[in-house]
Formats: structure tokens, sequence, C-alpha cells
């Protein structure tokens, strides 16, 4: 047990996690090892993953508490965390606050892997469907996105223009700084074009007509969030999770497909295969087109950089650096969706008149 716990502290900081385990939870701690950015623990009682629980997090885990208990009906399980024996969600260590989780058996996906990729979106069009009449009063506007976009998106340009000042005022310009100056003027136009889009398809009001099919999104999909099982595949780390229709996540995982791939002829084999589940209507095609346009690579960047100052100068450039790149490889997406979408769904996608 000393070695385990030698290793725990190496890895996370902490000196007893096995007190802490037993205290809160009643499990005797037998190993632990970390494992794709959570620490995998085997107990007494069985496996379970420890993850860092941030204080913003809590609204966001009650959340996914709620949807999960409304999509068990239709079968559609999603790991909520395993409250303490005092009730709660999370629980303190010594250096950090944790959630604990039921561990899922499993391998992650590989970086392309077809069969898989067109697998995750039949599973997608399941959860969406098995959200559509979920109800709940959210008021965070981290977890509620859902007739928000023009909102939200307007919000984001604002804070690009004062981040635009702060570079431009900066009495030692930064790398960082003189790189965000020499794209801000890209970025506000695509902050631009996608709001004029999103107005001109029929707005926040369409987003919200378009709920019916379904009101809950992942918000974080990428390969390393799903694991393929005995059972098929399997989303996991749901602290991410908003209120929003499924044009959303699709927008998301398709730009995640394109640049993974560099073709972006992948969407249509990956819609067709959502579409098995849950047909699209054709309005949801340019709610698709809308988030391919907003950059939101650059805004998370800017935001963490500038606001929550979370990355030091070098990480910062090199962050934006990454983020300019995936969006500028993205226009070619935006380019041929349109034609892509007409070609295979018959259905019309009217293009940004610049490109």
């Amino acid at each position: 047990m000393a070695d385990i716990l030698d290793d725990v502290r190496e890895w996370t900081g902490e000196p007893r996690l096995d007190v802490l385990l037993e205290h809160y939870y009643g499990l005797q701690l037998q190993s632990a090892q970390p494992y794709a950015g959570v620490l995998k623990v085997e107990t007494d009682k069985g496996a379970y993953a420890i993850k860092r629980f941030r204080k913003q997090e809590e609204v966001t885990w009650s959340l996914v508490e709620q949807v999960a208990e409304h999509v068990k009906q239709a079968g559609y399980i999603i790991p909520v965390p395993t409250r303490t024996q005092q009730g709660k969600r999370s629980f303190p260590g010594f250096a950090h606050r944790y959630v604990l989780l039921p561990w899922q058996d499993g391998q992650q996906m590989e970086k392309w892997d077809r069969d898989g990729w067109l697998e995750v979106s039949r599973h997608l069009a399941l959860f969406h469907a098995a959200t559509k009449d979920w109800e709940s009063e959210v008021g965070r506007a981290t977890c509620l996105h859902l007739g928000k976009w023009t909102e939200l998106w307007r919000e984001s340009r604002r804070q690009m223009a004062i981040f635009q000042m702060a570079a431009d005022l900066a009495g030692e310009r930064q790398g960082m700084d003189e790189l965000w100056l020499n794209h801000s003027i890209y970025a506000d136009t695509m902050v631009d074009n996608a709001v004029q889009y999103l107005e001109k398809a029929g707005g926040d009001r369409l987003c919200l007509e378009m709920s019916e099919h379904g009101k809950v999104c992942h918000g974080n999909l990428h390969r390393r969030n799903v694991l393929r099982t005995a059972e098929g595949v399997q989303l996991i780390d749901w602290r991410h999770l908003v209120v929003d229709v499924r044009a959303r996540d699709l927008a998301h995982w398709l730009i995640y497909a394109y640049g993974r791939t560099g073709r972006p002829e992948i969407v249509v084999p990956l819609l067709r295969a959502y579409q098995s589940v849950s047909p699209l209507k054709e309005e949801e095609y340019q709610l698709v087109y809308a988030q391919f346009l907003f950059p939101h690579r650059i805004a998370h960047v800017l935001y963490q950089t500038y606001d929550r100052q979370k990355y030091t100068a070098r990480q910062a450039e090199a962050h934006l650096n990454q983020a300019v790149t995936v969006e500028e490889k993205k226009l070619m997406l935006i380019r041929r969706y349109p034609d892509l979408m007409r070609e295979a769904f018959d259905v019309t996608v009217p293009k940004v008149d610049w490109l």
C-alpha cells in the first residue's frame, strides 16, 4: 500500500487518498493508475475514475444528473458522480477537490476509424432523440445556449474588441499580443458572418423550433471522449454538457472529423449515419453551417488567455497559433459544405457571399 500511496502522491499531490476514499465513500483502496486524464482506482467495491472537480462545475454536474435520469428511460446511460456518504457530488482532498465516477471499460477510438466514427454518429442521434422531451430550469449561461446563439456570439465579439484593445495598449507586447492583433480582423469578420447568417436563416427562433428534435448536447466531442466497449461505443466526459439544439453537437463533430481527415466529403457519410437513426430538417443544415462560421477555437483561447489568464505567454501564443490554423483549415469545409449537402441530400444551404 505504501508504494501505491507514493505513486498517487506523485501523480496528484494527494498524500492519503486511501483515507479520503474510506472516509467519504467507505471504499478500501487496492490499486491506482493514471489513465487518459483521470486516475483509475481499484477498490473493494469495484473500479472508479477520479477527476478534478472545479467549483464552476457544480451546476454542470447537477445538469448531467438530471439529463441522465431522463434519458435512461430510453435505455441511454450517462455515468454520473457517485455521491459521498454525506450526499455530496464531490469530495475535498488535501491538494484539490475531486469527483468520483464509475469506471467504464473500453478502448479509446483510433485517430481514424471510419466504422467507429459512423457508429458515433448513430449513437449521438440516439442521445439527442432521448432528450427531445427533457424539461428543466437552467439559469447559468455556461450551460444554457438554446435560443441564445446571437446573444452569446455578440458578447464574444464584444470581448474580442476588449482583448484587441488590451493587446494594442500593452506596454510591452508579447508574441501572443502581436499574433492576436494580426488575426483580430479575420476573427471579427467571421463572428459577424456567423451572426448575420444565423439571422437570415431564422435566428434563435429557429433554434427554439428545432429543439423539439433534441435539446441537450454532449459539448465536447472528439475521439478521446469515445470508448469502444463490448456493447458498442460510449461517450464519456460529460462535464461540458449544455442545453442546446443538436446542430451544435453535429457541427463540432463534423469539424473534428474534417480536421482529422482533411476531407470535406467525410461529412456526408457521418450525416447519413446520423440520419439513419434521426432525420434532420432542412433548416438544421443551415444551423450547422452557422456553427461552422463562428471561430470557436480562437474565441476560447482568447478567453482563457486574457480573461482567465490560464496560460503563460508562450503557451498562449502556441494555443492561438493552433487555433488560427484550425480556423483557416476549416475554410475549405465551409466552402464545400453547401455543395455537398445539395448533391447528397438535395437540400439548399445558402453560401456566405465572400466565400
